[in-house]
């Protein structure tokens, strides 16, 4: 498979338009106007095998880990991390990128949170 280092920002309501239009999403009577409102990108996709790259192109088109992180903070990070359910759980590879991310711009520390049942 070819590598496709793309990352194409889409904003929310080109995301819901597009799967409307693609009929993934139920008809709900809801319109969208004629004109819609442009907005920052807040959803973005990055195709390609290599996991790293892809976090980092995404992080850059939506402005970059600094719009997410300031010098000083205390980051957590929540990955979706249950082992027992094959396949729904957040990459190693992408939780260590944004770690490294966090720390190259200037976080104090950064946590790695888990879910517990409460058991």
């Amino acid at each position: 498979m070819k590598d496709q280092q793309q990352c194409q920002g889409v904003t929310r309501r080109e995301f819901v338009a597009t799967g409307a239009d693609a009929g993934t999403l139920p008809e709900t009577g809801v319109g969208f106007g004629d004109q819609p409102q442009k907005t920052p990108s807040d959803l973005c996709v990055a195709h390609g095998p290599d996991v790293a790259k892809n976090t980092v192109a995404v992080i850059e088109a939506l402005g970059g880990i600094g719009v997410f992180v300031r010098p000083g903070q205390v980051v957590n990070i929540l990955p979706n991390a249950q082992g027992s359910h094959p396949g729904t759980s957040t990459d190693p590879v992408l939780v260590r990128t944004v770690v490294d991310l966090c720390k190259y711009a200037g976080a104090k520390e950064v946590r790695w949170l888990t879910w517990q049942s409460g058991k």
